[in-house]
């Protein structure tokens, strides 16, 4: 019972997770499965064609107003830290020094260690859309130590247009997203270039 609890709530957060990210129900909406609903909703008599297309119709209705108006509850509560952080951050800008109250810098803080990951994933991307041409090649993955300890491997390598010599090719490891993510992040804005297949 725990067990299938417990599950339920890691589903939930993933989906909550998922929806802030991208600021959307679609993630959750895809993978709906049909629900019955309750009966006096459905009251209608099912020997008439007329009424029960009708009775169908103004029951979708309603509930599509019902979605939109919680989409846009959806939204805009994704949409709230990173205003809050929008404003905090002006207020740190337009301060004396830079100097404001240490909840403000703890937001603010916050705010820029959770979204790294994403912004650096961002930058290499990027950087890999401009190299298309080059073949470039960026794998992530994770393993497990006996002792239970998560262990990050990264590889990012490009081949030249002309043959098929590597003119980058490195690895990474650390022991989060973040720390292997910055690391690549790092090595291409050095403007470096190692084909040997060293670890940074």
């Amino acid at each position: 019972m725990f067990e299938s609890i417990r599950k339920s709530i890691e589903k939930q957060n993933e989906l909550l997770e998922e929806i802030l990210e991208k600021g959307s129900l679609e993630s959750v909406l895809k993978d709906a499965n049909p629900v019955e609903p309750s009966v006096t909703s459905l009251y209608m008599d099912p020997y008439n064609y007329d009424e029960t297309k009708r009775c169908v119709n103004g029951n979708i209705s309603e509930r599509i107003l019902e979605i939109v108006r919680l989409y846009g509850e959806v939204r805009y509560l994704s949409e709230a830290i990173p205003r809050q952080y929008e404003v905090f951050k002006r207020i740190k800008e337009e301060a004396p020094n830079g100097v404001v109250c240490e909840e403000i810098d703890n937001f603010i803080k916050r705010y820029e260690e959770e979204h790294k990951e994403m912004k650096d994933l961002a930058f290499i991307e990027e950087h890999l859309k401009t190299k298309k041409y080059n073949n470039p090649h960026f794998f992530i993955s994770l393993n497990v130590t006996l002792d239970g300890k998560i262990e990050y491997w990264a590889r990012f390598s490009m081949t030249d247009d002309e043959d098929v010599d590597y003119t980058d090719y490195v690895q990474v490891t650390g022991d989060n997203l973040e720390e292997i993510l910055g690391k690549i992040v790092e090595y291409i804005k050095s403007g470096n270039h190692y084909s040997d297949g060293r670890y940074l």
